[in-house]
């Protein structure tokens, strides 16, 4: 039996001399593995084991002092009880360290969450503004989308548009969103040198592509600028990082070759901080799209209104072909008529009766050649493919000239003229043409004035132009019917029989081109009076003919201008 005890003794003192052993080779071993394991794997799979392991074998090496050595105050157990407080400490020390940690990349965690959040918002509420603005069809509607859009998404109080007003033409402020009415109504509409612009943009600096940011700090002058506020210049930033109310942020919209062609300015960000890189750089891009949507607006009016010509266009040749034809049916019906009968009964008919045909015929064929070389100076009226010889006219000698022309078609008509005391200066025009204009009005005139009544022709020597009028005592023309008078093809009610509706349309134009112009003033019963206004000679530098559109010069001067 004692040999039993001793062997026992013997075993549990071998293995308790191994586990003290092991004791001192337990830092050994978990150093590294604090070194390898993330720590938080570490107090997971350790921390509950090795505690429990501590404790039973620091009880069972104090159970083994008590019986072999008569008390727990031995060597041993002081080393082993040292051990196991270590032990303790070590672990908790790790286990809050882990916690700390834990707890900081939770907290990370959720910002980074959040702001992803906030983010993906952000880029919702753009997708969603971004397909509004590149379905607009309007300029104005696509730079009030813009300003709307950056208030509300990145938080700014105020912003300002400006966009070119031709291609690298000058600036016109086109949205003052958030401004005070008074500011908007006054600055709205204000046109900002793009030179004065570009020399400012020089002294900023360049953030990210195209974005300029130049603080309170190192301000500079812009005559254009718009300050809501009353803070000095000078006056110390509240903290770093918060935005100064003299601070200037602009991002500049650009075209396909990156050209210039708006700018946006913004002001008063909400959360009073200067916006982060990443805030300006995602601002950019929006304001980038904005561009291509601007210039996907102006391409679509352009494609619009070409394709509103082409149509108008269209619409006016086939209106041009039907009161041609129409025009044209009238005589062609009276020439058909009067020669088929004088071929198939032409020797029945008495003589008055043949002189009656053939003068009918004469008649229908000399309105329908008439019809015909209007129609041919019409064409190349409304083509520009014409040519005038302008030159310095004596508009009393050229008036005297049509006059008498007149009266020899008309050997019956009464016209009075009347001219100035002292002849006018001379007057810018194509002689030729201005007589046929002046010829134009006296034959109306004489068409609808009363027999008894005379046509009067005034010649007016103004300051700036010089006027001829030809007044009649007709019977008026009804408002109503005055916008046909200068129209292709307008015919009034109580239009003769030979007017082809051509004379005053033609006349208008050919005044026009020689830079005057042709107007009416009438009141029904009480006569009607047409002005044609011509500029002096003087006011031209080199007296030159007008060419064609295509450049090349006329050879026949008749029909042509």
């Amino acid at each position: 039996g004692q040999a039993a005890v001793a062997l026992a003794s013997t075993i549990l003192d071998l293995v308790l001399t191994a586990a003290i052993a092991a004791a001192g080779l337990v830092p050994l071993v978990a150093l590294p593995l604090l070194v390898m394991l993330p720590m938080e794997e570490l107090v997971v799979r350790y921390h509950s084991d090795g505690a429990i392991a501590g404790v039973l074998f620091a009880i069972a090496v104090i159970g083994y002092a008590v019986l072999n050595h008569g008390g727990p105050l031995t060597a041993t157990t002081l080393l082993t009880a040292g051990w196991l407080l270590a032990l303790l400490l070590v672990l908790g020390s790790i286990r809050g360290v882990v916690a700390s940690f834990n707890e900081w990349r939770a907290d990370k965690l959720t910002r980074r969450g959040e702001h992803n959040a906030a983010m993906a918002g952000q880029l919702s509420t753009l997708l969603e503004l971004s397909r509004e603005i590149l379905g607009q069809r309007d300029v104005n509607d696509v730079l009030s989308s813009i300003a709307v859009g950056v208030s509300k998404v990145y938080g700014f109080k105020y912003v300002a548009i400006s966009f070119q007003r031709g291609p690298e033409g000058d600036f016109e402020r086109r949205v003052l969103w958030g401004f005070p009415p008074e500011i908007v109504a006054e600055r709205t509409g204000e046109v900002i040198d793009r030179q004065s612009f570009t020399e400012a943009l020089s002294a900023a600096e360049e953030v990210v592509g195209f974005c300029y940011y130049t603080p309170a700090e190192e301000y500079v002058a812009f005559k254009n600028e718009i300050y809501v506020g009353d803070l000095p210049r000078h006056a110390p930033r509240s903290k770093p990082g918060a935005w100064h109310e003299r601070d200037s942020m602009v991002f500049v919209m650009t075209g396909h070759r990156d050209e210039v062609i708006g700018y946006m300015s913004v002001d008063g960000p909400l959360d009073g901080k200067v916006p982060s890189h990443e805030t300006m750089a995602s601002m950019q891009i929006f304001v980038n799209l904005a561009g291509l949507a601007i210039i996907n607006a102006d391409h679509s009016i352009r494609e619009s209104e070409r394709a509103r010509v082409e149509e108008d266009a269209r619409r006016l040749q086939m209106a041009f072909l039907s009161d041609v034809s129409h025009e044209i049916r009238a005589p062609l019906a009276t020439i058909q008529g009067a020669s088929s009968l004088l071929e198939s009964h032409g020797e029945e008919l008495d003589p008055i009766r043949r002189r009656e045909f053939l003068a009918a015929l004469r008649d229908a064929s000399r309105g329908l050649a008439l019809m015909v070389e209007d129609l041919l100076l019409l064409s190349k009226l409304e083509a520009g493919h014409f040519r005038l010889f302008p030159e310095p006219v004596d508009l009393l000698a050229a008036v005297r000239d049509a006059v008498r022309s007149v009266l020899t078609e008309h050997p019956g008509g009464q016209i009075s003229l009347a001219l100035p005391p002292e002849p006018p200066r001379l007057v810018w025009a194509d002689s030729q043409r201005l007589q046929q204009i002046v010829i134009n009005l006296l034959s109306n005139a004489l068409k609808y004035a009363p027999s008894d009544s005379p046509v009067y022709v005034e010649v007016h020597a103004d300051p700036e132009s010089a006027r001829v009028c030809v007044i009649d005592g007709g019977p008026g023309i009804p408002e109503h019917e005055r916008s046909k008078l200068f129209t292709r093809f307008g015919r009034l009610s109580n239009a003769k029989a030979d007017s082809t509706g051509l004379g005053l349309y033609i006349s208008k134009g050919l005044a026009q081109a020689m830079e005057g112009d042709l107007n009416v003033d009438s009141e029904p019963g009480a006569g009607t009076t047409f002005y044609l206004t011509l500029r002096y000679a003087d006011a031209h530098a080199e007296p030159s003919p007008l060419e064609t559109s295509d450049g090349t010069p006329g050879n026949d001067t008749r029909g042509s201008a």
